[in-house]
């Protein structure tokens, strides 16, 4: 397992070095980070967790912006070195990151970080594993967008498969062109949408892909307000008039 070598001695100076008094912070995996990596959602992971670092001011634990302190520095008032009080709370906070990332990915991608020393070298492990573009991985997603249908689906769960393909490409550095997707979005429809897919197809200007979810979302629920509701099943009930039934004598 690789250890934290921290820089040498240093002098005194304005720097990005945490506050020794700042608490530290513990975010809750469960309730802030929900959503868990997978070999499939790289991109979405990623941005729950930016979010979150931005939002907290730790994302240089991650990105490498803010490197491990040095354990001593030179006191102002001396020549010799002096324990760095920052540098405790540097480690304590960036084990507190790692643990939290550690806790986010999936039990069968635990070991591919759980060697690592800080939560940089975490981040940088991950990012090269499912960030680097891959010929397969683009291959197998330009397939799906290629033979797009909606099934059973809907429009939500639809569209939203489908950003999550762009968004993965994009992360690739494979951009794809809309024009073209957004026919196959609308010839992967179910066939009630019909009516909707010709009077888009004749549009002199093209949607984007907010633009074509909102009209798709807005059509579904036309159909389902033009869908009948199943029938009631008939209950058999016995009309009551406030008395027992008259008996005959």
């Amino acid at each position: 397992m690789s250890s934290i070598t921290a820089p040498p001695s240093v002098r005194p100076t304005l720097s990005t070095s945490p506050d020794p008094h700042h608490s530290l912070i513990a975010i809750n995996v469960t309730a802030q980070a929900p959503l868990k990596l997978t070999a499939t959602n790289y991109v979405t992971w990623r941005a729950q967790f930016n979010s979150l670092l931005i939002g907290y001011d730790l994302l240089g634990y991650v990105d490498g912006t803010l490197p491990c302190l040095p354990t001593t520095i030179l006191g102002s008032d001396s020549a010799s070195p002096i324990p760095n009080p920052d540098f405790a709370l540097w480690i304590r906070q960036d084990q507190l990151l790692l643990n939290t990332i550690i806790g986010s990915v999936s039990p069968n991608l635990v070991p591919y970080i759980a060697s690592s020393s800080s939560t940089h070298a975490a981040w940088l492990t991950l990012e090269k594993t499912y960030a680097s573009p891959s010929c397969g991985r683009i291959m197998e997603l330009c397939g799906r967008l290629a033979n797009l249908s909606q099934g059973t689906q809907t429009i939500t769960a639809y569209m939203q498969d489908i950003k999550t393909y762009i968004d993965s490409l994009a992360l690739m550095n494979k951009l794809v062109d809309f024009d073209d997707l957004s026919i196959r979005i609308l010839n992967g429809l179910d066939p009630a949408y019909s009516k909707l897919y010709h009077t888009l197809q004749v549009r002199n200007t093209p949607l984007d892909f907010d633009e074509l979810f909102e009209k798709l979302l807005n059509y579904e629920a036309q159909l389902e307000l033009m869908t009948p509701s199943p029938a009631a099943p008939a209950t058999a009930f016995t009309a009551s008039t406030g008395s027992q039934p008259t008996r005959y004598q």
